[in-house]
């Protein structure tokens, strides 16, 4: 029970990660009108978990399969790090690492979390988050399905945030559009595939959006 609670507490927008400080494209797709109203962002969203589900999670699904070996941790973090080609989000990704690091040692000082954080410096290996999330909580205890829902519950939680922000829906429409998608998380769980070596990203047009965001004249997220 009380590691359930601590999850949900990982689980609250309060925790200072840093996630609230980008879009990861929805900005850039809202500038270019490809979202003008709620159903065409919840084809995005839809969109935006599989790309979650299908690149991110085999990552973790790897961390959780694999022995914690230095060599085995180096290898998956350079696979993960050669398929980040956006640099905006390479670059969150290793900010929202550190921070993560940083709450999560002082949440569990007795956890052994440090070797996690001193074998990234001493082989100066990018801090993704994705990474260290599954890292973290596998030393702490939890499995992967534990973190493979909370990774889903923070993509779909942080882009309707920044939707609400942005103004595309309001804040009873965004609480409503994420109770709903609730119930296809567990479809999207079964579609992880096995290991890092089949990891993709489906959604071209997301990538697009992306890259493009560092073009906007005027922005609210850093991406």
């Amino acid at each position: 029970m009380t590691l359930q609670l601590r999850l949900l507490h990982l689980a609250d927008s309060a925790v200072p990660v840093g996630s609230f400080a980008y879009s990861f494209g929805l900005e850039s797709a809202v500038n270019a009108h490809a979202i003008n109203n709620v159903n065409e962002l919840a084809n995005y969203l839809y969109a935006f978990l599989q790309q979650t589900t299908r690149f991110e999670l085999p990552f973790v699904k790897d961390v959780f399969k694999a022995e914690d070996t230095t060599e085995t941790i180096a290898r998956l973090v350079e696979e993960y790090d050669a398929m980040q080609f956006i640099p905006s989000m390479r670059k969150a990704s290793i900010t929202q690492g550190r921070n993560w690091m940083k709450v999560l040692m002082s949440f569990y000082p007795d956890a052994s979390l440090h070797d996690i954080d001193g074998l990234f410096q001493e082989r100066s290996l990018p801090s993704h988050v994705t990474i260290l999330l599954a890292l973290s909580l596998k030393k702490i205890g939890y499995n992967f399905q534990d973190v493979a829902s909370l990774i889903l519950h923070f993509a779909l939680r942080d882009q309707l945030s920044a939707a609400i922000r942005l103004g595309v829906i309001g804040p009873m429409e965004a609480h409503q559009l994420q109770h709903k998608f609730y119930t296809i998380l567990d479809d999207l769980l079964l579609q992880v595939p096995d290991d890092a070596s089949q990891a993709f990203r489906s959604a071209f047009m997301l990538d697009i959006f992306q890259m493009n965001h560092q073009h906007i004249y005027s922005k609210l997220f850093q991406n």
